[in-house]
């Protein structure tokens, strides 16, 4: 029996498709995010609007963003959750509000890229979810947006 054929412009194409039929009646980002800080255990949650750092190495942090930090458990399979398409490490987690692996990419509606910068948890490891990498289209920007260096992560700890 053959697999399915997942392709990087039928994941964008999902992602416009959920926001549409999902998120249609305004934009629930910051409901999503403390959802998923609250899922997390966190007991503080912080939003800061942040200008950019010019001399940011990766593109993503030179512009303006939202900066969103918790102090709830970061796990594991919290991290392959938000960087896969309808996946959720919270899927047996019945307390869980955000089980269904969508929420997180609501803040789509505001960028095209995000950064996870754990620190202090069970997950370590930093990376941009772009769910642009592999789509062939001409002058295609975001290949540049997938490597973090040191330097970028001093900005955001």
């Amino acid at each position: 029996m053959p697999g399915f054929n997942v392709t990087p412009i039928s994941v964008l194409d999902q992602i416009k498709s959920n926001l549409a039929d999902r998120y249609s009646s305004g934009f629930p980002v910051l409901k999503e995010l403390l959802q998923n800080a609250d899922d997390s255990g966190a007991q503080t949650i912080c939003c800061d609007f942040q200008p950019g750092w010019p001399k940011a190495p990766n593109p993503l942090l030179r512009g303006p963003g939202l900066l969103v930090i918790n102090d709830g458990e970061f796990r594991v399979e919290d991290q392959r959750g938000i960087t896969s398409f309808g996946g959720s490490g919270k899927t047996t987690d019945t307390a869980a509000i955000g089980k269904f692996g969508f929420g997180q990419k609501s803040v789509f509606h505001l960028c095209d890229a995000f950064i996870i910068h754990p620190e202090g948890t069970e997950a370590k490891a930093s990376s941009v979810v772009n769910p642009f990498v592999g789509v062939e289209i001409d002058d295609n920007v975001s290949e540049g947006w997938e490597h973090l260096t040191q330097a970028d992560l001093g900005f955001l700890s």
